[in-house]
């Protein structure tokens, strides 16, 4: 687990853009009790370009990695029970996602739902995260009633090589 992560201009600017982009919360997850926002619609480098702050989360990312790998992706996840309890079963992410890892970061939240790897489960608090492999790695949330007003907001960067 990796604790405070960021700096406090860095996680105002993330709030402020997913505040934003709210307008464009998608609910193709929404049987999972989860929507997203993809923060880098238009690519890494042009999230990087945003604002100088983008470029040190980025950064900031990268440096847990060796050389050699590039954020893929960034997507805002919020995980409430508007459509549905939120449910994440033992699974491991499809098979584009092979050789690739990520960069799980607790943005904010007001329960504690921990993420279990392969069965071992770590209770994040805000500003922490953790790297796991999604393809390779069966991960899952243990089952949780969210009352009304419980919230789970996540950021996922998706890390890949240069190969």
């Amino acid at each position: 687990m990796i604790k405070d992560v960021f700096t406090q201009p860095q996680i105002d600017f993330i709030n402020q853009l997913v505040l934003d982009n709210y307008d464009k919360l998608d609910s193709r997850y929404s049987e999972r009790g989860r929507e997203d926002i993809v923060l880098t619609p238009n690519g890494t480098a042009a999230f990087e370009n945003l604002n100088p702050i983008a470029k040190e989360i980025c950064d900031r990312v990268l440096s847990y990695f060796d050389e050699g790998k590039y954020i893929n992706a960034i997507t805002y996840g919020e995980y409430t029970n508007k459509h549905t309890n939120p449910n994440l079963p033992p699974h491991k992410d499809p098979i584009h996602t092979k050789n690739g890892l990520t960069f799980d970061y607790l943005l904010d939240s007001n329960v504690d739902w921990p993420i279990c790897l392969e069965g071992d489960c770590v209770s994040l608090e805000k500003n922490d995260a953790i790297i796991f492999s999604p393809c390779e790695q069966y991960h899952h949330r243990p089952e949780m009633i969210f009352n009304d007003g419980d919230y789970v907001k996540v950021l996922f960067f998706m890390i890949r090589t240069n190969q």
